[in-house]
């Protein structure tokens, strides 16, 4: 079993990693080449349309997608781990917007780029990961704690969307740290830990 592990490590980790190396010695047709390939071999999972793993151990390309679901109308439950996820993200945006705006001004690109982050992360979990039809489908030990953040949530994501100012920034990246350790507090309370 572990001789197995280490040949799969080698085929998926190392050939890929020195293959790269090489490959900087190549013509650049011989990499379109091998692009042309891996394209191929992406085409004709997606036609497959089976969810499952392509290998084949010339290879060093995996693709995984889960399988489709039996009902295009199905909707999930809201996922507090997703949740969690998606305001960590925010509040890591923010506060690396800060960095850079110390030193660049808040009209800097990269100050630009983790603000539009953070409000698409935030979108996303408002508008798709907790939407009132996902809440609906969760159980109500968790909906009792997206219905106590929600209201922050919304007033953090118009905020985000007004941050025209250091000040603004600074407001938004308490405001999802805060947030943050609330909702973990809650999680683990929820969870007896």
């Amino acid at each position: 079993m572990d001789a197995q592990l280490i040949t799969v490590g080698v085929k998926r980790i190392v050939i890929p990693i020195v293959s790269n190396a090489l490959a900087k010695k190549f013509e650049p047709k011989d990499r379109v080449d091998v692009l042309d390939e891996r394209i191929k071999l992406i085409d004709a999972y997606i036609d497959s349309q089976k969810g499952e793993m392509i290998y084949t151990p010339e290879k060093t390309i995996d693709i995984h997608t889960p399988p489709p679901t039996d009902s295009k109308n199905d909707v999930g439950t809201s996922c507090i781990a997703c949740a969690r996820s998606h305001i960590a993200t925010v509040s890591a945006s923010l506060k690396e917007a800060i960095r850079f705006a110390r030193t660049e001004g808040i009209e800097n690109k990269e100050v630009q780029t983790r603000i539009s982050t953070a409000e698409e992360e935030i979108l996303a979990l408002e508008r798709y990961d907790w939407s009132p039809e996902r809440v609906l489908n969760s159980p109500s030990e968790q909906q009792d704690i997206i219905n106590k953040h929600l209201p922050v949530i919304r007033e953090l994501r118009q905020d985000i969307g007004q941050i025209y100012s250091m000040p603004d920034l600074l407001k938004c990246a308490a405001a999802s740290g805060k947030l943050l350790s609330d909702y973990r507090i809650d999680i683990l309370t929820m969870n007896k830990v």
